[in-house]
């Protein structure tokens, strides 16, 4: 598979630099967060504004709809560039590792090696914490600096017995109980196989988000439940990562510390005010009373998405709707609240499909669907051929093909017609039964990170040279 998927997302990559967003929404900063200076910044298209709070901009991908039609909206929210990056934000990590019997031999010296690579970057104000299960789950090492006894605990890590995954979530939130203002806190969470029990996991996850302790998953090898490792990590308001040669669990977890060191709110959220819209999806994101999670954002970091918006089916067409408000909220590291709000603007209704059309937005379209719709399929494709199911995998593909080459015949999109190219070559490996187990995670992991620009460390590009 990787052959045929990394050039695409090499090559949407490319194109999406280039295009600059059609904004609707203007910021608006609430009285208590003043703005100050612009600056530019090495990930935004243009320079955005910089302030000592986050901003929340918006485009959309039309200008009208038919009623009851959807709307796609491309949020960017850019985290204030902070002092602490350059200190370091005391910070708590609880190292959560499977040491089930499938763990034994190069897996569990991996994930040794990595957590001893963490200890190494930790200071003297930062704090680790190790939990390993198997038949059961034990704290290792408790919460506490670094010293020689951190590195022994890790060093006797073995292999052997079941997957307790539940456990170890339970003894891992158990250890982060108490107060934790001027701290930041994350949990990562790193298993190669299928958990004994899934009763209770997501509601695991939820417990580490309404502490303020983002739940990092990493999977390892090629036989770990990766609908459930992604499913953890956005109900936990983390990342998700699989572990390979080209992504090695040292990175992974050294990612995962520098942005929680980094950290300038201890967590966000985004919500909807709107009487005559309703969201529909929010980027893939884990969502409670149209209201969904951001986690903790880190200094200087510019995260992107697309929220997919159905107007009221019972508008009638000639008419303007106002999609609303989206409310970006945050508590900050010393437990103070901040808000920005930013309007998604208005669509015209019409009665006819083929006006709705004429009122794509070329870019922006082309961008929802390469970087939102078409990723919304590949992890349904992903779930169906993991349970064994070509034809409805092969089935969502050529519908979302038909689809949108009817309308790319009058937007006439290059990166919406490469990505057509794609999907016919996918098709056709699934057709030859091509696809095999690694190729299943690519596709997985390919459509969970595609939704979601931004959002790891290691996707900030490298500072320009002085």
């Amino acid at each position: 598979m990787r052959p045929l998927l990394t050039p695409a997302l090499a090559l949407a990559a490319l194109v999406a630099a280039t295009l600059a967003p059609r904004l609707v929404g203007a910021v608006a900063a609430s009285p208590q967060q003043p703005e100050v200076t612009p600056t530019p910044t090495p990930m935004a298209p243009v320079p955005p504004t910089n302030t000592d709070s986050p901003t929340l901009t918006v485009s959309l991908d039309r200008d009208a709809v038919t009623p009851g039609g959807l709307v796609r909206a491309q949020l960017v929210v850019h985290a204030p560039t902070s002092d602490t990056e350059a200190v370091g934000l005391p910070t708590d990590v609880v190292m959560v590792i499977d040491r089930s019997g499938s763990m034994a031999g190069d897996k569990i010296y991996d994930a040794r090696r990595a957590a001893q690579e963490l200890l190494g970057l930790l200071g003297p104000e930062d704090r680790a914490s190790i939990i390993s299960f198997s038949d059961h789950a034990r704290v290792d090492l408790p919460l506490r600096a670094v010293d020689g006894r951190s590195y022994d605990a890790i060093a006797s890590l073995g292999a052997a017995g079941g997957t307790e995954m539940q456990a170890g979530l339970d003894l891992a939130l158990g250890v982060l109980q108490g107060p934790r203002q001027g701290r930041a806190r994350r949990v990562l969470l790193l298993s190669d196989g299928q958990p004994n029990r899934r009763d209770g996991l997501l509601e695991q996850a939820a417990r580490a988000a309404s502490a303020e302790t983002p739940l990092t998953t990493v999977g390892i090898g090629a036989d770990y439940d990766v609908q459930l490792m992604q499913s953890l990590a956005d109900a936990g308001t983390g990342n998700f990562y699989w572990a390979r040669a080209d992504l090695p669990l040292g990175q992974v977890f050294a990612d995962e510390f520098r942005a929680s060191r980094a950290a300038v709110t201890a967590s966000t959220q985004l919500h909807l005010q709107s009487p005559g819209s309703d969201v529909v999806d929010w980027g893939g994101l884990s969502s409670t009373n149209h209201q969904a999670g951001l986690g903790q954002l880190f200094s200087g970091q510019r995260r992107s998405m697309w929220v997919t918006v159905r107007v009221d089916p019972t508008t009638r067409p000639g008419e303007s709707v106002a999609l609303g408000d989206l409310h970006l909220t945050w508590t900050g590291l010393d437990g103070t609240k901040g808000q920005t709000v930013a309007s998604l603007g208005s669509v015209d209704v019409v009665a006819d499909e083929a006006l709705a059309t004429a009122s794509l937005n070329a870019d922006q379209w082309a961008d929802a669907v390469v970087d939102d719709e078409y990723n919304v399929v590949l992890g349904q494709v992903s779930r169906d051929l993991a349970q064994g199911d070509k034809a409805a995998a092969v089935q969502k593909l050529q519908h979302y093909q038909q689809r949108n080459e009817r309308l790319n015949a009058q937007v006439k999109s290059h990166k919406v017609h490469d990505n057509l190219a794609e999907v016919e070559q996918l098709q056709q490996q699934i057709d030859h039964d091509q696809v095999g187990k690694l190729g299943l995670l690519d596709l997985a992991t390919q459509a969970w990170s595609g939704r979601r620009k931004g959002q790891t460390w290691s996707s900030m590009p490298a500072p320009a040279p002085r």
